[in-house]
């Protein structure tokens, strides 16, 4: 398993697998098909990315978790990079012993 760093991720990426922590939670959204998604920001030591997650699996996560995503996938999304779980996994592998920086911030607005 290659694990890539944040910086790294560009739009159309698949089968991304990472390594990052939970910096905090940007807002809770709920859908027009009525189903429940909840932003984090995450980050590792070369940045930080917003990652989507629906409901049940988001009430599962806090700030200070250290989480593995398998078989991931980048994309644009409100001219923000994002990092979706998709078909793939979202693990919990640990909490608060991680080195990690939000800056640069990959989900900063995407400019025309």
């Amino acid at each position: 398993m290659v694990l890539y760093n944040i910086a790294q991720l560009a739009s159309g990426m698949k089968n991304v697998d990472a390594n990052f922590i939970v910096l905090e939670k940007v807002d809770d959204r709920v859908l027009r098909d009525g189903s429940s998604l909840v932003r984090y920001r995450v980050a590792d030591h070369t940045g930080s990315v917003i990652l989507p997650v629906f409901h049940p699996l988001a009430g599962a996560i806090k700030g200070g978790d250290i989480l593995r995503i398998v078989n991931g996938y980048a994309t644009i999304h409100e001219q923000q990079l994002q990092l979706y779980v998709g078909p793939g996994s979202l693990n919990k592998v640990g909490e608060f012993t991680m080195l990690y920086s939000d800056a640069p911030d990959m989900s900063a607005r995407v400019k025309d």
